[in-house]
């Protein structure tokens, strides 16, 4: 058993288009790339969802194959990353994603993804 995709808040606005392609194409070792897909969940903060805070592309393109249920398991969050993680849901709700479903509008091309990083 595992975590139902759409129960995941994002905590990122935007993903880039080339790299979601590139893990559509490799879904099958979607899990074992490094770093670790990690959603963390803390009762009462998130409004009863966990929180990717690492592998936001990774899980959409599960989204996009269809994979609903998600072999993971949630880590605590820890106290000093609840402010940080706390305003990146923020600035993703006001941009009206609550799960990775949302992101869909939200792809960048990546050119545009490489001005970014730089």
């Amino acid at each position: 058993m595992g975590i139902d995709l759409y129960k995941i808040q994002p905590s990122e606005p935007y993903l880039c288009e080339e790299a979601v392609e590139f893990f559509c194409k490799n879904i099958k070792k979607i899990f074992k790339y490094e770093p670790q897909i990690d959603i963390v969940s803390y009762n009462g903060i998130f409004q009863n969802k966990y929180v990717v805070v690492e592998g936001h592309h990774r899980l959409f393109a599960c989204h996009r194959r269809g994979i609903v249920e998600i072999p993971l398991k949630p880590r605590q969050i820890k106290r000093e990353e609840i402010p940080l993680i706390k305003k990146r849901v923020k600035i993703t709700q006001q941009k009206g994603i609550r799960t990775i479903r949302d992101l869909e509008g939200h792809l960048l091309p990546d050119f545009v993804c490489a001005i970014l990083k730089s």
